[in-house]
């Protein structure tokens, strides 16, 4: 029987920043780095990308990812990286309200 491992809360993250070439548009968001920071970008990014794609939900983000789910459609930036999800997910409410992103809403 496999056992389920706790997720380790005081591991690295990242805060990155995705803008939207053709609109302008930017999203904030946090995600853990279980390689190297870019590698958890891209992932992170891969998985907004199939999300929007599968889930169908409403928000702004996904629908910009529904019309634009290329990478080279996007300028992606690594803001920061944090210890902890708690810190980062403060420090991601911090950026948020110095960016104000527009696609961070629903």
């Amino acid at each position: 029987m496999l056992s389920k491992r706790k997720k380790r809360s005081d591991r690295n993250h990242i805060i990155y920043r995705l803008e939207n070439i053709h609109t302008g548009d930017i999203y904030i968001g946090i995600s853990a780095i279980s390689r190297t920071p870019k590698m958890a970008l891209k992932e992170r990014f891969r998985r907004h990308v199939s999300k929007a794609i599968h889930e169908n939900k409403n928000w702004k983000l996904h629908k910009l990812l529904r019309k634009y789910p290329d990478s080279l459609d996007w300028e992606m930036d690594i803001i920061g990286k944090i210890r902890g999800r708690k810190n980062a997910h403060q420090m991601e409410r911090i950026i948020i309200g110095e960016y104000s992103p527009t696609l961070n809403t629903f």
